[in-house]
């Protein structure tokens, strides 16, 4: 399954090996997704996983980012003319649909494609900081989506954990 997984997904499965996002790091060690992502993805992976606030020993961290690198995908995003309300997500939608995903995962509750296309603006936006001059596409890959308010209870089942948007 090609996948886009966000930053905070990560982050939550090392804190929580046991939880959903931690089933979800698992699933990538396993190989069962290969993870898009493009130098932006990347770097935003890196700074957020080292923050000293999190205590992950940074030998982790890289060992988890370089397994990423080298079993998934870089994929050059395309330009989306959408506005998010958070801006720092543009870079894993872009990426999704460049590299036609089969899903987004993330952790922000009440994401879905629906979303982004209701919030998508024809209007002007500055160019991404991490690839500029990219095409115009859509995003089609649905989002899977545990937020925290969500209950998760003990189902066996990841697709019982998720809501799918």
């Amino acid at each position: 399954m090609r996948v886009v997984i966000d930053t905070n997904v990560l982050v939550s499965g090392v804190m929580n090996p046991q939880g959903p996002p931690g089933r979800i790091v698992d699933e990538v060690l396993a190989g069962a997704f290969t993870v898009l992502y493009d130098d932006c993805i990347m770097s935003e992976y890196r700074e957020v996983l080292a923050r000293p606030a999190f205590g992950f020993p940074l030998t982790d961290v890289d060992a988890l980012l370089d397994f990423v690198e080298m079993t998934g995908e870089p994929v050059t995003g395309l330009r989306l003319p959408i506005v998010l309300p958070d801006s720092r997500d543009l870079p894993f939608l872009e990426v999704a649909a460049a590299g036609r995903a089969d899903a987004v995962i993330t952790g922000n509750p009440g994401t879905s494609s629906r979303d982004a296309a209701n919030t998508a603006s024809r209007s002007a936006r500055p160019p991404s900081s991490c690839a500029p001059g990219r095409l115009t596409s859509s995003l089609d890959a649905p989002f899977i989506s545990f937020g925290q308010s969500r209950s998760l209870g003990g189902s066996n089942s990841l697709a019982a954990d998720w809501e799918r948007a």
